[in-house]
């Protein structure tokens, strides 16, 4: 019996060790805490029509932000869930990934006072404009709440 629990063990071991074989899991393990006081407001969706889900991982300063599964929702982009951290005022870099192909995204963001960010993943791959038909990252950031209809 010892004998079979060491072959499931390896099997598991083995299936673990395929699972996000992606450049972008290798990175920081560090993690930003939520902070509900916090002055900088993150809203990250899947915005794509063809692809159901999408694992995304958003670092802030190298810290993981954001680490989760997006079902798609087109018509309605945002998940109704945000994320917020305490950052010091001044410049930041934010960086995401996706499991969906070679899909990653570097910028810079500046936080004065409430700072709100909105990050989708885009992928329409029958459009005729050329960025959407390739899988990106749009991120936009305002000082006043988005209002969405």
């Amino acid at each position: 019996m010892n004998q079979v629990y060491r072959s499931i063990a390896g099997v598991a071991l083995a299936l673990l060790a395929g699972v996000g074989m992606c450049q972008w899991d290798k990175l920081s393990a560090v993690e930003l805490r939520q902070n509900p006081l916090g002055n900088f407001h993150l809203l990250v969706s899947n915005g794509s029509y063809t692809d159901d889900k999408v694992d995304i991982k958003v670092l802030i300063d190298g810290q993981v932000a954001v680490y989760r599964t997006f079902r798609s929702n087109p018509l309605r982009m945002w998940d109704g869930k945000g994320y917020i951290y305490k950052l010091d005022p001044g410049e930041h870099e934010l960086q995401a990934y996706c499991n969906m192909g070679p899909t990653e995204f570097s910028t810079t963001f500046t936080v004065e006072g409430d700072t709100y960010g909105l990050l989708s993943y885009v992928y329409f791959p029958d459009s005729d404009d050329p960025e959407a038909s390739q899988r990106h990252f749009s991120f936009s950031v305002l000082d006043h709440q988005p209002m969405f209809l």
